[in-house]
This record gives C-alpha cells, structure tokens and sequence, in this order.
C-alpha cells in the first residue's frame, strides 16, 4: 500500500513540476490544497514561542520558494518517503534558517555576534560534527578550511551511499544533517499514516538498529565508504580530526 502511495505521489508531483517549469505558478495550488493544513501545524509547533505572524511569515516564503519547482521536480518517490514528508523536510530547514535568523539578532543586540559560529550553513557544521565527534575547541582559520574540505568529502561519500543504498543514505543525512531523533525519523515516515504511540516506537526501534547494527547498518556502510574515499584521496581519518 505504501508503495502504490509513493507511486501516485511521484505522478502528482511529475505533473505538478512539468507545470511550474513551463511556468504555471498556479500548479503549486494543487500541492497548497493537499498540505496547507499539515503544515500549519508542523511550522506552529516548532515555533510554538512566536506569535503566529511570525509562523505564517515562515510558511507563505516556503509557499513562494516551492514555486521555483526546484523541491517538487526533485521529489523522485524513492526510499521511505511520502512527497508530504519530503517537502516537511524542506520546511524544517526553513524553520531552522528563521529561527537562526532569529539568534543571530538576539546576539547582536548583546553583543555577541563575534563568538557566533553561524558563518557556516548548518549542513556544514554538523557534517563537521559527524567527524569531530563533539569537540568545541575555538575553531582557527586552519581549522575553518579543514572544515570546508569535510563537508565536501561527507558530501561526495553521501552521494555515494544515495546510488548504492538509499534508504541507509536518507536515514545518515537525516541523523547527522538534519539532527533528526530516532523517534522523528520514524514520524516521518509515518507520518501518512496517523500513527498511535506503538506504531511509532515500533518504527524508531527499527530505524535505530538499522543505523546501528554493527556490519551492515547505515552507519558502518557510511564509514566503508568514508575510509574508502579518504584513501583513494591520500588523507588520514585522523588528519581530519586532530
């Protein structure tokens, strides 16, 4: 059943793009109808602390950004999910620039704008921290440039993994890039399916040993691959996080 979803998912959304690319705006209204609803709700609760012109501020600029077509002609109906929780991802990563719009503020009227690290868009810092394994040291302009070239190497080995096994390269980039839960991970992919509490726990268990398990889970064919990339590359783990 969730396949034959997926698969009227990507028709929808094949047909939605042919239109915004040949430059009918208004075919975004047919995807506005469907989800409007859900994504008050998903944006409200995650700025639970603004007022809602604030939430509503957030979501009618992700409406005009999906016009552009570039999300939904990107939605290609494969690995686990449904096009609604594909464009939530999007509208997480919305979320999260509003809300780092938001402390960068809040810093500057302190005067604290020079300790702030946000120079580096999020994907970068923590696919830094997937490497550094948690080290807050002050970052030097050596270490920035380091930075950089690890977000590229996670970048390609991610890549990688999205051709050989792309439900293990959704569930790391939601680990690590998103910094998704076991249990958030798992509403998404529920998500079409108004899951109670044991369907969720149930699928978080499952996402949590498939990332886990020690041989062939996401994680261990993601290090395979980084170690793999490092050496045809001449560079040592370590090199990356001393």
């Amino acid at each position: 059943m969730a396949e034959v979803k997926k698969s009227d998912d990507y028709a929808f959304a094949l047909k939605v793009c042919q239109k915004l690319r040949a430059g009918s705006r208004k075919a975004i209204l047919a995807v506005h109808s469907r989800y409007h609803q859900r994504f008050i709700g998903f944006v409200r609760q995650r700025l639970n602390h603004f007022p809602h012109a604030e939430t509503d501020k957030v979501l009618n600029s992700f409406w005009l950004e999906l016009m552009n077509g570039k999300a939904i002609c990107a939605y290609q109906g494969q690995g686990p999910l449904s096009l609604c929780s594909f464009l939530m991802i999007n509208l997480k990563w919305r979320i999260k620039d509003e809300i780092r719009h938001l402390d960068k503020e809040n810093k500057a009227r302190v005067r604290l704008a020079s300790d702030d690290d946000s120079d580096f868009a999020e994907d970068e810092s923590i696919s830094y921290a997937a490497l550094k394994a948690g080290d807050s040291e002050t970052v030097s302009v050596e270490n920035a440039l380091m930075r950089k070239e690890c977000v590229k190497i996670i970048h390609a080995v991610l890549s990688q993994l999205q051709e050989e096994a792309p439900k293990d390269a959704w569930l790391i980039r939601m680990y690590f890039l998103e910094g998704l839960t076991y249990k958030e991970m798992a509403i998404s992919e529920l998500i079409d399916e108004e899951p109670d509490s044991d369907m969720i726990k149930k699928k978080e268990n499952s996402i949590k040993k498939q990332v886990t398990r020690p041989r062939s889970g996401s994680m261990a064919k993601f290090k395979s691959l980084l170690n793999h990339h490092l050496r045809k590359l001449g560079i040592c783990y370590t090199d990356l996080i001393a």
